[in-house]
């Protein structure tokens, strides 16, 4: 029985979300299907002898598949293994691995305040997460700041990580776009809500996972933030019992193996003076989604 972790926030969500469109190729592509038609053949070796002869341009993706010796470079040599390949004098294209998934997978974007809990004038760090079913085919990412409270504002931002300060209090509609350069894109949109201020006193300013959804086989990866108070910070992750699934330490993550099921999880945090504040707990449920 296969088990699916769908996310079940309680009380700290990070973000209002909404999945949006998604173009993502679900079949793999093999090393040496050029045209893309799923077949290896001389037809392939043509399209590269016309490529590399200045007579023809292909896309990002058949420059990649093209490259069936996987040396990084285009050459005459992947257009003869391929043709041996087609006259059956080779068995197979010898490239491990053989195939490549341009698809990707948008999980999260978290940030070091939630939402309700960012503040106008003190700077915002947001960390998109996806996944990329090749090494070759890793994201890049695009957040925009569509519109604010008051008025469309307008802003891209671009990077792994990525940093903006928030001039007023207001709620902002922001679009995460994840891309590849196969031209695979996957996106979504949230509400991000920024006040005026928030207490000086120690607060867990965020808690978030990097996983919208996780298999049995996935690892969840929890981050939690903190503000107020005196800094350095100590953080410790327990589950619903209150055992200790990490002890106090500078991490700020906290790594779980989906198959040890932890229904609930709350973040303890310490400052430089003793203080200790204690997030709302984390939450998601386990569901059964096919044998």
């Amino acid at each position: 029985m296969k088990k699916l972790l769908s996310i079940l926030i309680i009380g700290v969500m990070l973000l209002s979300m909404t999945l949006m469109n998604s173009t993502a190729v679900v079949a793999p592509y093999f090393y040496g299907e050029v045209n893309e038609d799923y077949d290896i053949n001389i037809l392939d070796a043509t399209e590269i002898q016309l490529y590399l002869s200045g007579l023809k341009e292909l896309s990002p993706l058949r420059v990649e598949l093209a490259d069936v010796d996987g040396d990084l470079d285009v050459s005459v040599l992947d257009a003869t293994l391929i043709q041996m390949y087609s006259a059956k004098i080779v068995e197979r294209i010898d490239r491990s691995p053989n195939y490549l998934y341009t698809m990707l997978e948008l999980k999260r974007v978290g940030a070091n305040f939630d939402s309700g809990k960012a503040m106008a004038g003190v700077p915002v760090t947001f960390k998109p997460y996806a996944y990329a079913f090749s090494e070759v085919a890793e994201p890049e990412y695009k957040l925009e700041i569509l519109e604010g409270s008051v008025a469309d504002v307008g802003t891209v931002l671009q990077g792994d990580v990525m940093n903006y300060t928030f001039d007023t209090a207001g709620v902002y509609l922001m679009e995460l776009t994840a891309y590849n350069k196969f031209s695979e894109v996957e996106k979504y949109s949230f509400e991000y809500e920024v006040v005026d201020k928030v207490s000086d006193e120690l607060i867990v300013s965020a808690l978030y996972v990097n996983n919208m959804y996780l298999d049995e086989r996935s690892r969840a990866s929890f981050t939690a933030h903190a503000y107020g108070g005196e800094a350095p910070y100590e953080y410790r992750f327990e589950d619903a019992q209150g055992h200790e699934l990490q002890d106090y330490s500078a991490d700020n993550k906290c790594v779980l193996h989906s198959d040890g099921y932890y229904p609930r999880i709350v973040v303890k945090v310490k400052d430089a003076n003793g203080n200790v504040a204690v997030s709302q707990p984390y939450s998601y449920d386990v569901y059964d989604t096919w044998a």
